[in-house]
């Protein structure tokens, strides 16, 4: 499945950004977001693969995540693959 293009990684993504909204991950969380925006539109523009894009994705996802458990932070990933 295409989750750049998914209705329900949408709605997820929506979710995700409402859960994080006022918290000290919102930043990150917006930073992600923008991220994911930005590697699909290079994915449907030819500029990264698929793979690439989700590697990108997944290591500052990773990132984001480590830094939270280090500070307490709990992250509530809502899609498990955020690019598919």
């Amino acid at each position: 499945a295409d989750l750049c293009k998914s209705e329900q990684a949408a709605k997820n993504w929506t979710a995700l950004r409402d859960k994080h909204k006022g918290s000290s991950g919102e930043a990150d969380v917006e930073r992600l977001y923008a991220l994911r925006l930005s590697i699909c539109s290079a994915i449907e523009n030819g500029q990264l693969t698929k793979q690439q894009g989700v590697k990108q994705f997944e290591g500052e996802r990773e990132k984001v995540i480590k830094a939270w458990e280090r500070e307490g932070e709990e992250y509530h990933q809502v899609d498990p693959d955020s690019l598919g």
